[in-house]
């Protein structure tokens, strides 16, 4: 009877410890989430690399920026926004701090957090920042239909 008691104590403590531990680990990738992940990484890249004939396949034809309290569409993006997005990115690194992909059926939600490192237009830069990109699956396959980027010095 003392060792059924002494086990069903311990059972008591255990399962809330257990609980909680299985909350602070990461979540599983996403399911069906490669595709998804692989336009972000390769939107990334591009961007860095200033392939903006990449860059522009990836994106959405409805798609929409907010950046710095101003919505762009994808005309806009291409004829003003790009090329400057570029100009920084070969001056400015960007290391990522966290990330999550989640995904829902044919729509994908990528956030990250990341911190900027350089000196654009004679001025150091070193903040932080968030980005936050809505893919859907088209028959092209993913494209990015929302991006909004936002940061802090």
């Amino acid at each position: 009877m003392r060792m059924k008691t002494l086990a069903a104590a311990l059972l008591l403590v255990a399962l809330p410890a257990a609980a909680r531990a299985q909350q602070r680990r990461p979540p599983p990738p996403a399911p069906g989430g490669a595709g998804a992940q692989a336009v972000v990484r390769s939107f990334t890249e591009a961007l860095q690399r200033g392939d903006s004939v990449r860059v522009l396949r990836l994106l959405h034809p409805e798609l929409v920026v907010y950046e710095s309290g101003v919505a762009e569409d994808l005309a806009h993006y291409r004829s003003h926004h790009l090329a400057a997005d570029i100009a920084f990115l070969k001056e400015v690194s960007s290391t990522t701090l966290r990330e999550q992909l989640t995904m829902s059926g044919g729509m994908a939600l990528y956030t990250r957090e990341y911190r900027s490192r350089g000196t654009w237009r004679g001025r150091a830069i070193d903040s932080t920042g968030t980005e936050t990109l809505v893919l859907v699956r088209i028959r092209e396959g993913w494209r990015i239909r929302h991006i909004h980027w936002s940061s802090r010095d």
